[in-house]
């Protein structure tokens, strides 16, 4: 249950920032693969530049073919999620 709850926080564009950080920073740290789904929404959809980054950040840790192409869409972002999708 406490997985799912910080998934759905993860996508939820309404929730407060710094939940939503956390919950993508311990989704990248604890290894979460059921969160990738989410952390790619965040990394692409967000409004949230700092949210945008650190999912980037999270989906790094992962090995899923989806993630490289979502971060390719990401190359003409400004420079900081440009840096992020990078990695």
């Amino acid at each position: 249950p406490a997985v799912k709850k910080a998934i759905a926080l993860i996508a939820d564009e309404k929730a407060p920032p710094g939940a939503r950080l956390e919950c993508i920073r311990i989704a990248g740290e604890a290894s979460l693969p059921d969160s990738i789904p989410a952390l790619l929404d965040a990394a692409t959809k967000s409004k949230d530049s700092g949210i945008r980054q650190e999912a980037l950040g999270s989906l790094a840790r992962y090995s899923d073919a989806r993630i490289g192409p979502a971060a390719m869409a990401l190359l003409s972002e400004p420079e900081a999620v440009r840096n992020a999708a990078l990695g």
